[in-house]
């Protein structure tokens, strides 16, 4: 009798830690792991962009102008979307109805094509006199893509059909 109760609580015993084991991982992503599973990662990404935006918001409320850029260089690595932002801040006594248009100008790599495709949103826009606005776009690569582009973005007052501002910045792909 002795002899069946142990190795019936031996069974019950191997059955709970193995349903633990299975409840830790499905709840915590693998153990070991910690923070490296995709949503932690998904996390990261979206705090760094709301630093981002404060940020970018913050810098147009000391006097940063008309648009405020995060960086003169953004950095891609091959095969992967990036998304970016920058600010508008509407300084004229007037709405301003606008337009965003992202130039790539030149780009360096050996003689070779580089793509980068780049996503925004290219309605027209309208923005109240000391208004501000964040706006957001991606850029891709290719797998085979390396090297250095120079991009212009625009700004375009379309009631007058003048550039209401501009920022010149490079694209490294590594």
């Amino acid at each position: 009798m002795k002899k069946n109760t142990k190795s019936l609580l031996i069974i019950v015993a191997v059955i709970v830690v193995l349903f633990l084991g299975y409840f830790i991982i499905k709840w915590n992503g693998c153990i070991g792991c910690g923070q490296n599973n995709d949503f932690y990662e998904e996390q990261k990404a979206k705090q760094i962009q709301e630093q981002i935006k404060l940020q970018l918001l913050e810098d147009l409320d000391n006097g940063a102008g008309r648009l405020a850029f995060p960086a003169t260089t953004l950095k891609l690595k091959q095969s992967e979307k990036e998304y970016f932002f920058f600010g508008i801040n509407n300084v004229l006594p007037l709405p301003l109805n606008f337009k965003v248009k992202i130039e790539k100008k030149e780009c360096k790599n050996n003689d070779k094509e580089v793509e980068i495709k780049t996503t925004y949103d290219e309605d027209p826009q309208f923005l109240n006199s000391t208004d501000r606005l964040m706006v957001s776009f991606n850029m891709e690569t290719e797998s085979h893509n390396f090297g250095d582009c120079l991009y212009q973005l625009l700004i375009i007052n379309l009631e007058t059909e003048e550039i209401y501002a501009e920022k010149a910045f490079f694209v490294q792909i590594t």
